[in-house]
């Protein structure tokens, strides 16, 4: 970003400058459609009875959020993968696996439980090694 050329605009200095000048470029039904909505801050509320479960493909969820793909666990930890898989299902919630796992998928889902699994496809120069891992992410030996 060295040669790039300097963009701060010399009339804004805070937040409330970047909004003012924002919104004065904005057309006037833009502004009333976003003021109709107001966020209502909600402290000091009774939250011994919160439901935080979710149904993720038909799964009951404790959470409504997962591990999303990263690759190579077993740069962090011997386990890798499979660890994460304890994890996710100890914790009920979902996995997403990387296509550059250094886990097999197969062995990912085996050491989870029944929590939801997903893989991020990455197309390889090779599209058969791609169809393989979609087959194999397929099979029912892996739901």
């Amino acid at each position: 970003m060295a040669n790039r050329a300097p963009t701060l605009d010399p009339k804004v200095f805070c937040i409330r400058d970047l909004m003012r000048e924002g919104s004065d470029r904005l057309p006037p039904e833009y502004r009333e459609a976003f003021n109709r909505y107001k966020i209502r801050p909600r402290v000091l509320r009774n939250v011994s009875q919160l439901d935080t479960t979710a149904e993720i493909f038909g799964y009951k969820a404790s959470f409504p959020c997962g591990f999303s793909p990263s690759a190579m666990h077993k740069l962090a930890h011997p386990d890798g993968e499979l660890a994460t898989s304890r994890a996710a299902a100890k914790m009920q919630i979902a996995m997403a696996l990387s296509s550059y796992a250094t886990s097999s998928l197969e062995e990912v889902i085996a050491e989870g439980g029944d929590n939801p699994y997903v893989i991020q496809m990455c197309v390889v120069k090779d599209r058969e090694i791609t169809l393989q891992l979609l087959s194999r992410a397929e099979s029912k030996e892996t739901l």
